[in-house]
């Protein structure tokens, strides 16, 4: 690795090293959490995506996220 420069803030250097630590850490947690939507057939083929986007849409959407995740999750859009 190379060494920072003599008029380089020292804080640069911890901070992009707490940043990369953070992406990392951040990545392993959605791999963790989310692997059952990669790995397993349950979510994508057996109505596990729609049944999440409906109960998204019923609990309070955004109004400008409805028209795009309805018509993602059902088989005919819904107005």
């Amino acid at each position: 690795m190379p060494e920072p420069l003599a008029s380089a803030d020292p804080n640069t250097y911890i901070n992009s090293r707490a940043l990369a630590v953070l992406r990392i850490g951040v990545g392993i947690f959605f791999l963790i959490f989310g692997q059952y939507k990669v790995f397993g057939t349950q979510f994508t083929l057996h109505g596990g995506f729609q049944f999440w986007i409906n109960r998204f849409l019923e609990g309070g959407a955004y109004p400008f996220m409805v028209p795009s995740s309805a018509a993602s999750s059902s088989p005919t859009p819904r107005r």
